[in-house]
Order: structure tokens, then sequence, then C-alpha cells
């Protein structure tokens, strides 16, 4: 089981060491302007800090299995109640610092809100919410290429069970726990592995980068699925000051290994309960508009996404647009 979790941190970290020796071989190329502007990642010196700050907002609507859209009737034939729509935002604050000119360490805390309506089969709507601090996380990253238009980053880190997984709310059975997507954190600690490589244009950069999350020990009976994503992206400046980023990525997670056993009575009222019904794949799609005023430390940008394909192990809650605005600053 083991082995199989770190197959495809393995394959990650192949993909930067080829990637990397490809680079040295062509390496030495004098005369490039610095472009680095635009790279979406960015190495620090021993000492300087950069401070973050993103608020998301991710709204889901109707239910989805497979590729198909279900609509409120045919999950209340199965079960009891029928989640309709789910909003999520998350506040994400942010801290790196340079420790050598190779490795940064960052720490991320999100806080989140979370608020999904339902409705039953008697026609009866209610809704669950849940807020509070996410799981935080620690990640160290290392530079492993770094030239005048070029830069390859790996990336550790480990995932601190912080966020709440004992989420109560009233709901027309009273007081009860409330299920998996309403959940705060993950309780576990995760392992975090990336890569990323990024190249710099005359007036821009592109780039590729994948993450794994891998899922260790279990909670309360249960171990969310681990997570992989892999993307593609491409900046370029419109103007001075300004920059547009399009990006394409693809993530897929597993099914909930095991189960709570304080919602176990709850798998056949509602398909949140139901831990094989939470896997899927998708394919996302984003825009993003970065503003980087002239002689300041400041940047700002703002995402708008949305899915071009989800297949989810349903009936599940499909996304259907994920926006963001986001600012950080570099601290000498």
């Amino acid at each position: 089981m083991c082995s199989k979790k770190l197959l495809p941190a393995a394959i990650l970290i192949a993909i930067s060491a080829v990637v990397q020796a490809e680079d040295r071989h062509h390496e030495g190329h004098a005369g490039h302007e610095d472009h680095s502007r635009h790279f979406a990642h960015h190495a620090h010196e021993p000492g300087e800090w950069m401070l973050s700050y993103r608020a998301m907002t991710m709204a889901m609507e109707g239910n989805r299995d497979g590729t198909s859209d279900v609509s409120d009737a045919d999950v209340l034939v199965d079960f009891m109640v029928a989640p309709q729509n789910m909003d999520m935002t998350m506040h994400m604050i942010g801290a790196m610092v340079g420790v050598t000119h190779d490795i940064s360490v960052m720490v991320m805390v999100p806080y989140l809100n979370i608020s999904m309506d339902h409705i039953t089969r008697a026609g009866e709507q209610f809704t669950t919410d849940a807020s509070g601090i996410g799981d935080m996380k620690v990640i160290g990253k290392y530079l492993m290429v770094d030239t005048q238009d070029k830069q390859i980053f790996l990336s550790a880190g480990l995932s601190v069970p912080t966020g709440d997984t004992e989420v109560m709310d009233t709901t027309p059975m009273g007081e009860v726990r409330l299920p998996y997507p309403m959940r705060l954190g993950s309780g576990t600690y995760d392992l975090i592995l990336a890569t990323s490589a990024q190249y710099a244009l005359d007036n821009g950069a592109w780039g590729v980068d994948g993450e794994a999350m891998i899922r260790t020990g279990s909670n309360n009976g249960y171990t969310l699925g681990d997570r992989y994503k892999l993307g593609g992206w491409y900046t370029r400046g419109i103007a001075p000051e300004w920059s547009v980023t399009g990006r394409l990525s693809g993530e897929t997670w597993k099914d909930i290994e095991g189960a709570d056993p304080a919602i176990a009575h709850m798998v056949a009222m509602v398909p949140s309960a139901d831990p094989s019904l939470r896997g899927g794949r998708q394919i996302n799609a984003s825009l993003d508009l970065n503003f980087e005023p002239a002689g300041s430390e400041h940047e700002f940008s703002i995402e708008l996404g949305t899915p071009v394909y989800q297949k989810l192990d349903g009936p599940q809650l499909a996304t259907d647009w994920v926006a963001s605005i986001g600012w950080r600053a570099t601290i000498n």
C-alpha cells in the first residue's frame, strides 16, 4: 500500500530530475534579459520574507454521477436527503522565508466558511454551516535549477490536522455530526510532494507543475483519499505593470478509506455521508489578471476559473466556478 501511494510522488521527482538534466545541457545562454517577474514561483534570498493573503470562493451546484447531471428527484429515489448546492469561502494567510539561496520554508493557514443546502423527500429544505481554521501546511521548497530564463523547484511538506473534523450542526434529525464535505480538515498528517518548472519568454513565461497529497494514518476510523494534480500555465505582459495568466490543470482524488462510525447511520440517508461516493477527477481552466506596481514590492491578482470536465463518483455535488483575489509582498 505504501509503495502504491508513493509511486505518483516518485514520478514527480523523476520528471524534475529529467528536466533538470535537460536544462543543465542547455545552460550557458548569455545576454538574456531577466523576465523572472512573470514567474509563478519565486526564490528568496536568506532572511527575505514574503507575506501573502488570498480570498477564494467556490460554488458547487447540482449533483453529478460520472459525467452526467443528476436531478434532486433522481437522488431522492435512493436517499432521503439530496444536497443541492454548496458554497465555500477560504481566507489563506501565508508566510515564506528564505533560509538559503536554494531553500525556502513556507507556512499557510486557512480559515474556512462552508454552507450546504439540502432538500428532503418531504420537500423540506435546510442548510448546514461550518466555519473555522482548516489544516495548516508547512512546506520546504528547494530551487534545483536557477538561470536567467528558467527555474525548477522541488517541494516537500506536511499538512497538519488543525481543522475540526467533528463539526456539528442542526438538521431535521436534530444536532448531528456533519458529513465529510462539511469538515474543516482531513484529521490526518498528510505528506505533500510537488515539483514545478518555469521558463521566461520575451514578454512573459510558461510553466508546468504537479503535486501529490498523500494521506497518512486515520481519523475516527477513516482516511480521506489521496489527491494528485498536474497543470500548465502561460503568462504574458499586457502593460508595463500588468500581466494575464491562463492555466489548464487536471486533478484526481480517491474515495475515502474506512468510515466514520458517528455517521454510519446516515450513509443511506444522504450521499455526502457515503465514503464510496467521494472520489472524482476534473480538468479546470482559469484566467488570472496580475498587477505589480513599478518599484513596489507588492503584487495583486484576481482569478476566475471553471471546470471543463468533471467525472465524479456520485451522486456528488459538481463544481460550478471558483474565484479568488490575492496579494503578496516581499520584505527584505
